[in-house]
């Protein structure tokens, strides 16, 4: 079976030293272990082994990635129902928002530089002059 090659989107790492692929920053970080390195000293920083990582508690998701720690089942469900909560509230609130006299309301989304420039075009072509 060929491989899938990762994408690396949002905050998603690749370390540069061991190869290994994040889902974040934090997971990252974490991985790297050692001092950092100072006048007197060169920097003693190095890649935690996967068994290091696996005993941190990190996992790899579904993905491939490492990430910190795996979600419940109860907390993945908790997530998702508040997104989907904030969601409909959001909906809710756009259809329910009165007009205000004088605040014109877009169908089509807020004006864009270049609909407002089509705009004053057709305006001034139907517009009689003087």
């Amino acid at each position: 079976m060929p491989r899938i090659p990762k994408k690396l989107t949002g905050d998603r790492n690749q370390c540069p030293t061991c190869g290994e692929f994040f889902n974040s920053s934090s997971a990252f970080d974490k991985h790297r272990t050692g001092p950092f390195g100072k006048a007197s000293a060169p920097a003693q920083r190095r890649c935690m082994s996967p068994d290091e990582m696996r005993a941190l508690g990190m996992v790899k998701n579904d993905a491939g990635f490492w990430i910190e720690k795996r979600m419940s089942d109860a907390q993945r469900q908790r997530l998702s129902d508040a997104s989907k909560n904030a969601r409909e509230a959001t909906t809710a609130r756009a259809r329910s928002r009165p007009s205000v006299p004088g605040v014109p309301t877009y169908r089509s989304g807020p004006p864009t530089a270049p609909r407002v420039a089509r705009q004053a075009r057709e305006k001034s072509r139907t517009e009689v002059k003087p």
